[in-house]
This record gives structure tokens, sequence and C-alpha cells, in this order.
């Protein structure tokens, strides 16, 4: 069994389904609420679970006790770190288009102490054979993915806004540590788009990194591509067709999860997984939530 190691966000989403966007200074009518557990590691790691993967995940959560009944039974919520000072939360409005207009409560920064912990980080990367990294405390980003590159964990990247468009310096560092390190990269077309105003990016012949093999861009509806080292050919993949048009919050992280599940579990191709993480987005965009659920796997 393959040990996939998780390092990502978790968030307690509200979301709010409308037929049309709210207007200024308007009372709009909300036709169905949702609350579900979120963020862009968690929804990942569940992906992976639901499966049939056994991720190790490590976020940072206020209160565990907020989000603990929407874990799924078996699923490993032991590196957990409450140092928030509350969980984090967002409210989600979902027009019936599939618009999406997101807010979230900003939180204090963790405390330290309590986060990077030199024990919490080698028991995370004990025996991983892989790890993901998506959005989440930078600094933290920082110190696990440094010790995992130590160990020479493959890594698997979500190049997500929180990383691309962060002005802090300390950020353009880790970006640069992420592109030398990642053994894939995850992107969607935005975010794709913003890494190429980096300096030196003016096509993707130039992110030349000595452990960068893979790069795969998302589109949504449109499918997406993927090209190989040295990037100079890309091969499309079409989406996956939902059953009903629910909800695409989550769809790209449950991707992400699906395409790791099929490249470096099961050994597919890369054709492959692109067209098999297609399908259970798809099954994801067909469920009112955040993250994927058993019953949209299971038969």
């Amino acid at each position: 069994m393959c040990t996939i190691g998780c390092l990502g966000m978790t968030t307690l989403d509200t979301l709010l389904f409308t037929d049309r966007p709210p207007m200024a200074e308007e009372v709009s009518r909300v036709a169905d609420d949702v609350i579900s557990i979120g963020g862009k590691g968690m929804v990942t790691a569940l992906s992976l679970f639901y499966l049939g993967c056994k991720p190790r995940f490590l976020s940072l959560i206020g209160k565990r006790s907020e989000l603990e009944s929407l874990l799924p039974a078996g699923f490993d919520d032991s590196f957990l770190q409450e140092s928030l000072d509350t969980v984090q939360r967002t409210w989600i409005v979902i027009t019936g288009e599939q618009q999406v207009y997101t807010l979230v409560r900003s939180c204090q920064p963790p405390r330290s102490e309590a986060v990077l912990s030199d024990n919490v980080v080698a028991s995370f990367l004990q025996g991983l054979d892989l790890l993901y990294v998506s959005a989440e405390y930078l600094p933290l980003v920082q110190i696990v993915v440094t010790a995992a590159a130590k160990r020479r964990i493959p890594i698997v990247t979500n190049l997500s806004w929180a990383f691309l468009a962060d002005p802090d310096t300390g950020s353009a560092m880790l970006l640069d540590l992420l592109l030398n390190v990642s053994h894939t990269l995850l992107v969607n077309e935005t975010e794709a788009l913003e890494m190429m105003k980096r300096p030196g990016f003016q096509n993707w012949l130039k992110v030349e990194r000595p452990n960068l093999r893979h790069i795969v861009i998302t589109s949504g509806a449109e499918g997406g591509r993927y090209s190989s080292k040295p990037f100079d050919r890309w091969e499309r993949y079409s989406a996956g067709v939902p059953e009903r048009m629910q909800c695409v919050v989550g769809a790209g992280d449950t991707f992400n999860g699906a395409y790791i599940k099929a490249r470096f579990v099961d050994r597919r191709s890369i054709t492959d997984a692109c067209r098999f993480a297609a399908d259970i987005a798809a099954l994801k965009i067909g469920r009112r939530g955040s993250a994927l659920s058993a019953s949209e796997v299971l038969p």
C-alpha cells in the first residue's frame, strides 16, 4: 500500500445555493444551504480516502470538536493540529449557473510553537511514499517540504493561488522551493496563467527544474492538458460529464486526489490518470457539498 501524505487547509464551509448572484443592497433568497467540511487539503485527502487509500493528513485547525462529526469513520485525523484560534470558515454562494462567490473569515496566525514542532513534522513524514502539498500556513509548508525533500520523498504540488499571488518575499522563496523539489505540478488554467507572469517564464519550456517531470493543467468543463519534461508537447483530456450539475466547489481538489490515486497508487499512465480523475471530479459535481462522499464512489 502506497502511503500518501497530504498537507493542506481545512475549512468549515457553508454552501448557499441560489438562483442568481446576489445584487448590491438586495436581500437574496437562498434555495438551500449545506454545511460541509472543505479546504484544499482536506478535499483532496477525502478524495483519496473514498477511493480506497489511507491518506495521512496534516492540517491546522481550531477546535477539533467542531469538525469531528463531518469526518468519515476510519479517516486518519491524528495530524490535525489544534493551533488556530478558531475553525477557518467560508461562506460560498453558488448560483444555478454554477457561478461561485467565496467569503473567508480571517483568523489569527497559528502559535508557532504548536505548529512547527520537529517531532510532529518528522512523525508525519515517517514512511511516506509520496507527499501532496497544497495551500496552508506558508512557514509550515516550507518546513514540511524542505524536510520531505531531504528525505527524497516525491512531492506533488497543487501550485494554488496562495503560492502564486502572495506578494510576500517569503512566498516568492517558497514558490521557488516548490518548483525545485516537485515531481508533478497540478494547477488550474488561472494558476497556470499567473505562473507564466514569473520572470523568465515566457513559455513552459522555461519552467525547467531538476525534479520536475510532469505538469497537469485543469480547465473545468473544457477538460485540461498535460505535458512531460521538457514540456514542449501537450496532450488534452476531456472533462467528465456529471449526471446533474449540483456543485462545482471542490471539483478541482477532488480531481487532484483521484489523479494521485490513479497515477501513483494504481500506476496508470498520465493519460489514464487524467481521464479517471476527470470522471471522479464529475461525480463530485453531482453532489451538494465541498468534498466527495462514499456514496459517489462505492457501488
